[in-house]
């Protein structure tokens, strides 16, 4: 019972167009936590009989490959786990077009030996529905460094979120349009 109440708030929750950030936090908590985890049974005594073993429904599904999330992050290791290769990438959640929709940014690692022909940053457009779509080459957000971390902001007082990608190496300002479209500006702004 209380688990469809859950199931009913989560999914009005997302029907919003901008939930609380605190309900995102818990979900992206929730599902960390919950990959970690083992199916549970749970024994429950019932009146004048043996003890049962009754299946728990799971409170949350993977769906990223359905919302058109296909994402896997690659530390690009050899032999031996380098401190960078055992720290995984970054994520930002932000709004890139200013249409209230929340859109994904995933950091990649790839190669620190330069010997891999890894692929790039990730950049999701969410379509207001919780579908998503990778627009990363097309925006000029799949920078190719070694990723570790993303922060976002509004450095040029625009109004747009801008993503500010740190990397083993150099780091990379992109400068939002507004539109879906980043600029390196890493030179210009000097940083």
């Amino acid at each position: 019972m209380m688990r469809a109440s859950v199931r009913t708030t989560i999914r009005k929750l997302l029907a919003l167009k901008r939930p609380p950030s605190c309900f995102l936090a818990t979900v992206i908590m929730g599902c960390l936590c919950g990959s970690c985890q083992e199916q549970h049974t749970t024994t429950t005594e019932a009146p004048h009989s043996d003890k049962k073993t009754l299946e728990q429904e799971p409170w949350f599904e993977e769906a990223a490959q359905q919302r058109g999330l296909n994402f896997s992050w690659q530390s690009g290791h050899d032999n031996d786990f380098l401190l960078p290769e055992i720290i995984g990438g970054g994520v930002a959640i932000f709004d890139m077009e200013g249409d209230g929709d929340l859109d994904l940014y995933f950091v990649q690692g790839g190669s620190i030996t330069g010997t891999d022909n890894l692929s790039g940053n990730a950049l999701y457009r969410n379509d207001g529905q919780g579908n998503f779509e990778d627009v990363s080459d097309a925006s000029g957000a799949a920078d190719t460094g070694y990723g570790m971390g993303v922060a976002t902001g509004d450095y040029d007082q625009d109004g747009d979120t801008d993503l500010y990608v740190t990397n083993l190496g150099p780091n990379v300002l992109l400068n939002n349009d507004g539109h879906g479209q980043f600029t390196d500006v890493t030179a210009q702004a000097n940083v």
